[in-house]
């Protein structure tokens, strides 16, 4: 109850800081890409409590599972199934859903729905790989040095702090793993393609072109760039509740 209460409030301040964004071209989209980057990060954020969903019951874990009251799997499936991913969906759609119409984003339903999914998976993705993080630490305290590490390559890595084509091409491949930049180019991709932002006084006709921003981004806003996103963070999702299986079953067996 204490993680969705603070998901509210945190949602409330963010729409009240960007409340029904308008404003002249110069910064329209400042505003937008601000403000889709804070909902990102935020959500992240709010999957903190993930960490501790295998370190608070480590002891018990062992304990029950070598005496034979369950299989890992079972033990594994439950968790994730009854515990960590209702509340990580419910806070997340609840978060989205006020944000969105709070900061008056795109007054379509659809680029709604592309929005609360492809944050609900980001959630999702984050969640998972906080878990699997947990599963290989004894304490919380143990935790958190890889969640600050990794929390702050992904920011760095977003596409938003620096334009992703401006990173040295020996450090560019971090975005592939990078769980905020798939979901920070879908919801900017969403919420700018297509728009066209003018400056409302009739004796200046300046205007900003939101295509032509996503290119310089280097941000595809094609319906199979979307789709790539939201595939390659299916796939960390999968991949980090598979490793922290395993890393389950091995703590078993090891310990």
């Amino acid at each position: 109850m204490r993680q969705v209460f603070t998901a509210f409030a945190c949602s409330i301040l963010a729409g009240i800081l960007y409340f029904q964004l308008g404003g002249l071209p110069a910064n329209a989209i400042q505003d937008r890409i601000g403000a889709l980057f804070l909902i990102v990060v935020q959500l992240v954020m709010l999957n903190m409590g993930t960490l501790n969903a295998f370190i608070s019951e480590r002891v018990i874990f062992l304990q029950e599972s070598r005496s034979g009251y369950y299989r890992t799997s079972a033990y594994f499936l439950a968790k994730l199934l009854f515990d960590v991913i209702p509340l990580r969906v419910f806070i997340a759609f609840l978060y989205t859903t006020i944000t969105y119409w709070m900061i008056g984003f795109k007054p379509d339903f659809v680029s709604y729905l592309i929005f609360v999914g492809n944050l609900v998976l980001m959630t999702l993705s984050s969640a998972a790989l906080f878990v699997l993080f947990g599963t290989f630490a004894e304490t919380l305290d143990n935790a958190l040095p890889p969640f600050g590490l990794s929390f702050f390559l992904m920011m760095m890595f977003s596409g938003f702090i620096i334009n992703i084509n401006s990173i040295m091409s020996w450090l560019a491949w971090l975005k592939y793993i990078n769980i905020i930049f798939y979901s920070y180019n879908t919801v900017v991709a969403n919420e700018i393609s297509g728009q066209v932002f003018c400056n409302p006084f009739p004796d200046n006709s300046t205007c900003a072109i939101g295509d032509d921003f996503l290119d310089q981004q280097g941000i595809d806003f094609s319906t199979r760039g979307l789709w790539i996103n939201q595939i390659a963070m299916a796939c960390i999702t999968i991949g980090c509740l598979t490793l922290a299986y395993i890393r389950l079953r091995l703590l078993r067996r090891l310990t």
